[in-house]
């Protein structure tokens, strides 16, 4: 009944934990030993990177050469290629990498025809190319991802939502979130015990499965998109191309004839979702030429990762950026970095103001001026001090310059003043001072009335006219206009 096919899936749930834990012994390399022995070394390049898998004599070589231009060796016999070949797709202003791989075998995730380095090679790509004979497919497919999986890569697949974490203590705390209808709690316990875990907290927040509870503990499988490219479509039928290009992920070509080898451009595009962004400095237009590339396999397409692609201290000094394009609800929108960017936006980034310390600041960016902080601490200016004429006439303050006489009462005072100068400043002392003077500024359309002489005269009795006006002195009588 339910208890024995509850039994049942316990039993085969610590079966296949055990045959993950021994298959996982057997690919590490034996304590003392460097390596698992000589790899292909491709260093990466560009803003992506693809491999091509498949068996041999499928037609990676040619597809490599008809996407990217590079010299690949073909040939009508098998094993052709017996090292990676690397070669660089340009599209769309970006720059994705090409990896032509040997071909492998029935056996390869045991090391049959350097299966193990060849697949070691794939874990690093962001996209498979899985290349099949779409004459002579049948059963290839499933040959290939099964080799793929036995060493951790699970194609067309997105990570179990399953939390796991191992604790020192506490014994094991297991809960979900949905109903389990392919999983128990009693076959979560013989799993742990076969890991030898006691003490660890689970979380189910998916309908997950007992292989998927591996993966989580195991903790190294590599999720990739693969595209399944047949090629060779121009032997078969229109039916049979018909019925493969219905299939999911699948792509079909022809590398002979070059059929639809733009439309397998397009779909790598679209399944390696790369964002290009542009960005565009501070009063200047954006540049186009050069877009930078983010993708969710790379980290992600955030601001904050924008960021970090441009400088590394970027993220430190970030005030706000303005955004155009897809991802903004209006034009220029402000926003920080956890915005999440689209396809050809543009990205004027802005930093924060940096305070310098006090008499670092130069011109604009001063944010201080030189005048003391407090009213008592300001330096008094000394009063100014006029004296009184000798009895020659003229003031004792030099230099000074000759005036003209004073015409009486009513004479205007621009007919007194310097020409150099649009104002004057007269004011004759009582006639019980002699030739006693303060300075006094007026306008220059301002008229003398007779109250402003000695005895009212106008003219001065001394000396026959006006005394030589002083030349201003600097911060001390400012003559507008002088």
């Amino acid at each position: 009944g339910v208890r024995g096919e509850q039994v049942r899936e316990g039993h085969l749930g610590s079966l296949k934990a055990k045959l993950a834990k021994l298959r996982t012994q057997l690919q590490e390399p034996a304590p003392g030993q460097k390596g698992a022995g000589e790899g292909f070394e491709v260093n990466k390049y560009g803003d992506g990177r693809i491999a091509l898998i498949g068996f041999p004599s499928v037609g990676k070589s040619t597809l490599l050469s008809q996407l990217t231009g590079t010299d690949s060796e073909a040939a009508a016999y098998e094993f052709t290629t017996l090292t990676c070949i690397p070669g660089v797709i340009h599209y769309n202003d970006t720059k994705i990498q090409l990896l032509d791989l040997p071909g492998i075998i029935e056996g390869a995730s045991q090391g049959k025809g350097r299966g193990r380095q060849v697949i070691a090679v794939c874990k690093s790509a962001d996209l498979l190319l899985m290349v099949l004979d779409a004459a002579k497919s049948h059963g290839h497919k499933e040959i290939l991802t099964r080799e793929l999986e036995a060493c951790g890569l699970r194609l067309n697949r997105s990570p179990p939502n399953i939390y796991f974490k191992a604790k020192k203590s506490g014994g094991i705390a297991f809960n979900s979130t949905v109903p389990l209808t392919r999983c128990d709690e009693r076959s979560v316990m013989q799993i742990l015990q076969v890991y030898r875990i006691h003490h660890a907290e689970v979380l189910f927040r998916e309908d997950a499965t007992v292989d998927d509870l591996i993966d989580v503990i195991e903790g190294n499988r590599r999720y990739v998109k693969c595209l399944y490219v047949y090629n060779k479509i121009d032997v078969c039928s229109i039916e049979e191309v018909d019925h493969i290009a219905r299939q999911p992920m699948s792509v079909p070509i022809s590398c002979y004839e070059q059929l639809n080898l733009d439309g397998l451009l397009k779909r790598i595009w679209e399944e390696m979702a790369l964002v290009r962004i542009y960005t565009k400095p501070q009063g200047s237009k954006p540049d186009f030429e050069e877009p930078c590339i983010l993708s969710e396999h790379r980290g992600g397409s955030t601001v904050r990762h924008l960021c970090r692609q441009l400088h590394r201290t970027l993220v430190k000094e970030f005030n706000y950026a303005i955004v155009w394009g897809k991802s903004a609800k209006h034009a220029a929108l402000r926003c920080g970095l956890g915005h999440e960017l689209r396809d050809e936006d543009v990205v004027q980034v802005v930093k924060k103001k940096k305070i310098l310390a006090t008499g670092e600041e130069r011109g604009r960016f001063r944010q201080k001026s030189d005048a003391p902080d407090k009213i008592s601490d300001r330096v008094k200016k000394a009063p100014l001090k006029i004296d009184a004429c000798g009895p020659g006439g003229g003031l004792q303050t030099p230099p000074a310059w000759p005036c003209k006489p004073c015409r009486g009462p009513g004479s205007r005072a621009e007919d007194l003043v310097h020409p150099a100068h649009d104002v004057v400043a007269v004011d004759v002392a009582p006639a019980d001072r002699t030739h006693g003077v303060a300075i006094l500024l007026v306008h220059a359309a301002r008229t003398c009335d007779s109250t402003g002489f000695s005895g009212g005269g106008g003219a001065c009795g001394a000396c026959g006219g006006m005394p030589p006006f002083p030349a201003p002195l600097k911060g001390t009588w400012p003559l507008p206009g002088a």
